[in-house]
């Protein structure tokens, strides 16, 4: 585990963990689920100031109150905390129009120890019982946790590592393979890609990363269409590309049944879909 909680991407999936109930055996102490708290978004634009980047909102179950948890580049291992009853448009320009000044947030400390780690909280009472250190994480400092990210990668947050990214494309073929044989009894078949990554990635609909979706529904988009051209004149189908899908027609019974053999196969199950050099297709 060691240097992981100056790692952006580990607070944030570190803080989704503390927003989502746990089974008793858990590792994670969920204090902001504890508390009466729910995500409602993750990474969004706030308008804060070039230096912050919001990683979570949270709203109260009970009430209008929010919870705005955001970082600083320079302080690695430090959050800083904003209590709010309201919230800024997020079509503002972050870098013109400031929603609250610096001096708003209460700072907190991640500290990382053998058995863990720990955030500290002082004196102040910004969860109600919380005071001080509290234990969020029980794990040893050989721990690694990429394996189990909500979100494995964030173009904003860090540049991705091989680890990551086989972790999220293997989510993703799981989630591909399920839906083939179900959509296979359509005509055409459509395969929808951002509904696949709302599969692989469970926190989809609330994760404003549009970059970084966008690039994930074009990796796989284009790792479809690869196959596809390879196999169009032995199976004779047409297919279509839209922005988010890929639609696949004439499509006869042994053509349908051939093509779910193709996906099965072993070439299939182990190609790469999400490459380490996602900067070069951005554009």
């Amino acid at each position: 585990m060691s240097g992981l909680i100056s790692d952006p991407l580990f607070q944030l999936n570190l803080l989704l963990w503390m927003a989502l109930p746990q089974p008793a055996e858990s590792r994670i102490n969920p204090i902001l689920y504890a508390v009466g708290y729910q995500v409602q978004w993750i990474c969004p634009r706030l308008p804060l100031g070039q230096d912050l980047m919001t990683k979570l909102v949270l709203k109260h179950t009970y009430s209008d109150e929010y919870l705005v948890i955001t970082a600083a580049a320079t302080r690695p291992t430090e959050l800083l905390v904003l209590l709010s009853n309201s919230l800024p448009d997020l079509n503002k320009d972050a870098s013109k129009d400031l929603w609250v000044s610096p001096n708003d947030f209460v700072k907190l400390k991640l500290i990382e120890k053998p058995d863990g780690v720990y955030i500290n909280f002082g004196y102040s009472n910004l969860l109600p019982g919380y005071f001080g250190e509290v234990q969020l994480l029980d794990g040893g400092q050989y721990q690694d946790y990429r394996p189990l990210y909500l979100i494995p990668v964030d173009l904003h947050l860090s540049a991705p590592d091989q680890l990551s990214l086989l972790s999220l494309q293997e989510r993703f073929r799981a989630a591909f393979l399920a839906h083939l044989a179900q959509a296979l009894r359509h005509e055409p078949l459509v395969i929808d890609l951002e509904a696949l990554w709302q599969r692989a990635v469970v926190v989809w609909d609330l994760w404003m990363d549009l970059t970084t979706k966008q690039y994930l529904i074009k990796q796989s988009k284009m790792w479809l269409i690869d196959w596809l051209y390879r196999w169009m004149q032995k199976l004779a189908i047409d297919y279509h590309v839209t922005e988010k899908a890929v639609t696949i027609s004439k499509l006869g019974d042994w053509e349908r049944a051939l093509l779910f053999k193709e996906f099965q196969s072993n070439m299939i199950r182990k190609s790469q879909i999400l490459h380490e050099q996602l900067s070069l297709d951005l554009g």
